[in-house]
């Protein structure tokens, strides 16, 4: 019987060791799974991270280039309204010197007659 007794002990603290384990490893495991979703979590908040980082770039880049392009188009314009003023200028310098020339040739004729 005192055989019996140790076998049967041997037996239960046998299967108890064998509980803690599968425990152990259960508690290992469920570690494990935690460090990993917590990693690919990280993961993603980086990549989240540097996708609204390379957007914010090309929003900003799209904005200068709008801006420059602005900027082209308002020294266009004030280099049309420029042209169009020396233009209106040089149109009334003519007609003033060919109305003087006019008023020239008139006196010149009425002095010859």
């Amino acid at each position: 019987e005192d055989l019996m007794e140790k076998n049967k002990a041997q037996i239960i603290a046998k299967k108890e060791m064998l509980e803690r384990i599968e425990q152990e490893e259960k508690e290992l495991v469920k570690r494990m799974m935690e460090k990993i979703a917590k990693d690919e979590e990280e993961e993603q908040r980086k990549e989240e991270s540097r996708r609204l980082l390379k957007q914010q770039f090309i929003n900003e880049a799209k904005e200068q280039r709008l801006q420059k392009a602005r900027l082209e188009e308002k020294e266009k314009e004030r280099e049309y309204t420029e042209q169009v003023k020396l233009q209106e200028q040089a149109d009334y310098k003519e007609r003033i010197i060919n109305e003087a020339k006019k008023r020239l040739m008139e006196k010149y004729a009425e002095e010859l007659r």
